[in-house]
C-alpha cells in the first residue's frame, strides 16, 4: 500500500467533512504500519523539496482536477494550478531547504490518513 500526500489541512478538512467513518477496523499493528508509511512519504517529499527535484515532489501527489492544496498562504484547486505555483516557487528560490516535523498522524481507515506537519524554510 502506498500513500500519496494530500495537503495537510485539505486532508483533515475533506476527510472529516466528506467521508463517512470507515467501516473497516484497523488493528494496532496496521495503525503502526500506516503511520510508518505516512512518515516515509513525508520524509520523501521533503527530501525531494530540499533537492529541488520538482518532478519527485509531484510524484508524491495525485494528479487530479479534484486536487486541493491548502498552505499557509494559498488555497489552490486543481492539479494545474498547484503545479504552476510550485514550479514557479522552485524557480524563484533555488537552493531553498526545508525542515519539517510531523505533529500528528490520524489513521482514519486502512487507506486513509491525515497528517499535520510543521515546517519551515
Amino acid at each position: 500500500m502506498r500513500f500519496r500526500l494530500l495537503s495537510v489541512l485539505a486532508a483533515a478538512a475533506s476527510v472529516a467533512a466528506c467521508r463517512p467513518g470507515s467501516t473497516v477496523e484497523v488493528t494496532d499493528a496496521q495503525r503502526a504500519e500506516i503511520m510508518t508509511q505516512v512518515a516515509q512519504v513525508v520524509d520523501s517529499l521533503f527530501s525531494a523539496m530540499n533537492a529541488g527535484d520538482v518532478d519527485a515532489v509531484y510524484r508524491q501527489y495525485r494528479d487530479s482536477d479534484e486536487f486541493i492544496s491548502v498552505t499557509v498562504s494559498e488555497f489552490l484547486t486543481g492539479w494545474k494550478d498547484f503545479k504552476a505555483v510550485t514550479s514557479s516557487f522552485f524557480t524563484q528560490h533555488p537552493g531553498v531547504t526545508f525542515e519539517h516535523r510531523i505533529v500528528q498522524t490520524q489513521v482514519l481507515g486502512p487507506d486513509v490518513a491525515a497528517v499535520t506537519i510543521v515546517g519551515r524554510s
